[in-house]
């Protein structure tokens, strides 16, 4: 393995958030979206503690294809996204700046399989990119 391609794997790994799945059954949808609207069945939960159980902070659903940025001014260290089976699942960049500006924190999902998962901040962050799937 040449060691750029090594660093990159190694960068990829401390990248990625550690995604708790919450077995659900779902259809797993690689469909391209027919339009921009947002979706009234995708909803992301946020937390002000790790785990998704503790320090509810708000719900936000209605979002889709055109993304929408969300600021919080107490800081989120968990998302718990929902997919209500249409269209691409939900997505969640999450920043630590208040205008989704910058690196992303992280890039939440939803596994393969599932319909709903739980993911850690791996810091405090203040501003989150919904999307799905576009």
């Amino acid at each position: 393995m040449q060691p750029t391609t090594f660093l990159l794997s190694i960068l990829a790994l401390l990248t990625t958030a550690w995604t708790t799945p919450v077995p659900e059954a779902s259809i797993e949808s690689n469909a391209v979206p027919q339009s921009l609207e947002a979706r009234s069945d995708h909803q992301a939960n946020f937390y002000s503690s790790q785990g998704c159980s503790a320090g509810y902070i708000t719900t936000i659903s209605d979002f889709g294809c055109g993304g929408t940025c969300h600021t919080f001014n107490q800081g989120v260290e968990a998302v718990y996204l929902q997919y209500g089976g249409a269209g691409d699942k939900p997505t969640a960049d999450c920043f630590t700046s208040f205008d989704c500006s910058g690196s992303a924190n992280t890039h939440n999902g939803i596994q393969k399989g599932y319909s709903s998962g739980c993911t850690n901040e791996h810091s405090i962050v203040h501003s989150c990119y919904l999307y799905d799937g576009c």
